[in-house]
């Protein structure tokens, strides 16, 4: 899933704003290069029955994450990553930098071990 640099300040402020998202989401395909900038997330705390806001997508769009730190870590996919209820943190991811097949909004993007030749051949 690419590496995600969380800004904690931005997930606690708990306020979706396009601008500022709360994860940046980078790509190290081949190892040796710098990270590659190829999408963001947005991510709110939800506890007990909260649901993610309803905008600027439809609140069925974001995932939840529930787990440690550890398990999310070697978690290889977003399967069964409903929302529930329980102390939560809700994410939306958004694509901007590398396509994704599945769509621009998908949690899981199979083109991440491929950023870089997917990049150079887009010309960007």
């Amino acid at each position: 899933m690419g590496q995600h640099w969380v800004n904690v300040g931005i997930l606690i402020d708990g306020k979706v704003d396009p601008a500022t998202p709360a994860i940046l989401e980078y790509a190290t395909p081949d190892g040796g290069s710098p990270p590659m900038l190829v999408g963001v997330a947005y991510a709110v705390l939800l506890s007990g029955r909260d649901e993610p806001p309803d905008a600027p997508v439809p609140a069925s769009w974001w995932h939840a994450h529930r787990g440690t730190l550890d398990a999310e870590a070697l978690s290889a996919s977003h399967s069964g990553m409903d929302m529930g209820d329980g102390d939560r943190v809700a994410v939306l991811h958004a694509w901007l930098w590398l396509p994704n097949p599945a769509g621009d909004f998908e949690a899981e993007n199979w083109l991440l071990p491929l950023a870089s030749w997917v990049r150079g051949f887009s010309g960007s």
